[in-house]
């Protein structure tokens, strides 16, 4: 008859073992859940914040199609007239922040610091073609140094001049077209979950 004065200590040691495995297993567990929650939410911000993005461009077409009736009122004026905090136009080129976004400070090389940011709550907001949940607003500078009234647009504007058409014999005639100015549309869009974007673009017209 063989002895085995140590299998009930044995069978102790072998419980105590399975059970720090069960404990490193349901830690390990709970590690991944909450790895994956991590990045379901990481999926979930970036896939709103792409949504503010595509968002953007309502706002952008809403400007574009809204300049040439800005510019006919009020070209070289803050447009809505008499605005101060809410304008949605500005004649000359504005001032950046230190994230490039436009400031209610007219540009001046001389002193470019100290704008103050524009009230964009109060700016008019836009209502065609936005989805539930967003709110779409916008402003445009016209990218010309100041002061308003912008006089001579070739020097103080960017600006595109198309070029001299017409015969190129000696003495012939030349043809010159009306050159376009160039303005900044930056947008501003508020998503949900507090998402918030800017976007600029640069049109010309």
């Amino acid at each position: 008859m063989t002895m085995r004065p140590y299998a009930g200590r044995q069978a102790g040691f072998v419980l105590f073992i399975a059970l720090i495995v069960l404990v490193a297993m349901s830690l390990a567990a709970i590690g991944l859940v909450r790895s994956i929650d991590a990045s379901t939410g990481i999926a979930g911000n970036m896939a709103f914040k792409q949504s503010t993005i595509n968002v953007s461009d309502i706002g952008i077409e809403h400007a574009f199609d809204q300049l040439p009736t800005i510019t006919s009122t009020s070209l070289e004026a803050n447009y809505p007239a008499g605005c101060t905090t809410n304008c949605t136009y500005f004649p000359t080129l504005r001032e950046s922040d230190n994230r490039g976004l436009p400031t209610r400070k007219e540009f001046n090389p001389a002193s470019p610091t100290g704008g103050l940011a524009v009230d964009w709550p109060t700016v008019a907001t836009v209502t065609t073609g936005v989805p539930a949940g967003y709110v779409v607003r916008y402003v445009i500078d016209r990218l010309c140094l100041g002061p308003a009234p912008v006089t001579d647009i070739t020097a103080n504007c960017f600006n595109e001049t198309p070029d001299v058409g017409g015969s190129k014999k000696a003495g012939a005639p030349s043809f010159t077209a009306a050159g376009t100015v160039y303005y900044r549309v930056t947008t501003r869009v508020e998503g949900p979950r507090n998402t918030l974007t800017y976007t600029q673009t640069v049109i010309n017209r």
